[in-house]
């Protein structure tokens, strides 16, 4: 049986609670990256919302946390890892900016039946040239 708060002793809830800095058991650990991203100039375009301001936050195991404010037309310098992210290119990303495409066909028994076919980005990044 577990202890419940209101259950608890004031002992028990001064030791524990009240503290500080408690030791806490952390299962999650801070990842230091030393790596350094691959960075590329972008132009972004808003195919979901045309001339509408993007604010969204990004983080991975190789990216920190990080706030971005992108406007539609306007270049910026990324993370190629956040421009794959803009533009659905990471696998196993349930998050990914894209809708998908679906569409019919016939199956070998005559029934039809609807497939994913495709993926529509949300966000483009036209990569701009260094000169």
């Amino acid at each position: 049986m577990t202890n419940k708060l209101n259950k608890a002793d004031s002992e028990t809830i001064n030791k524990n609670f009240l503290e500080e800095n408690p030791e806490i058991p952390t299962e999650k650990k801070i990842v230091v990256s030393t790596d350094i991203p691959k960075m590329v100039t972008i132009r972004f375009l808003n195919n979901r919302d045309p001339g509408v301001c993007l604010h969204f936050h990004y983080s991975s195991k190789t990216h920190p946390l990080k706030h971005y404010d992108l406007m539609h037309g306007f270049e910026y310098t990324l993370s190629e890892e956040v421009v794959h992210h803009l533009q659905g290119l990471l696998k196993n990303d349930p998050y990914a900016c894209h809708a998908r495409t679906y569409s019919r066909r016939m199956r070998d028994d005559g029934i039809s039946e609807t497939y994913a076919s495709g993926y529509v980005p949300y966000f483009q990044c036209q990569h701009i040239r260094a000169a």
